[in-house]
């Protein structure tokens, strides 16, 4: 389940980085006049709920089938791995080589080994 879930979040980087200046530009207009940033924001707020509350449960179902510690917090887990998707996306715009789907997949693969480790060693 997790290694699909991984996957399926770094399917669609290629394409969505290609379109990320033409989102900028987007965004730029749209913060400069109220309702239009509003809107936008309430677009962002819905898909970033759904999104994450998908997410959630691919992780709550790993989480059952002992693919993740019993104490995991699924939701917190899901928007950090949203929030690296797209904190790489935005750097992908300004800096393709360092920000692509090889890096995304290293930091996924970083992130889930860290879940795994034994408690003790994140303490230190």
């Amino acid at each position: 389940r997790l290694e699909w879930l991984l996957a399926e979040l770094r399917r669609p980087f290629e394409r969505v980085s290609s379109l990320m200046p033409v989102g900028f530009q987007g965004w730029a207009l749209a913060v400069r006049d109220p309702m239009r940033r509003d809107q936008l924001a309430t677009r962002l707020r819905e898909s970033y709920r759904r999104n994450e509350e998908r997410l959630a449960s691919v992780l709550e179902s790993a989480r059952s089938a002992g693919e993740l510690p019993e104490d995991s917090d699924v939701e917190a887990i899901a928007t950090a791995l949203i929030a690296t998707f797209d904190g790489l996306l935005y750097r992908s715009a300004f800096d393709p080589e360092d920000a692509n789907p090889d890096t995304l997949r290293a930091v996924h693969d970083a992130l889930v080994r860290a879940l795994f480790a034994p408690r003790g060693d994140l303490d230190e």
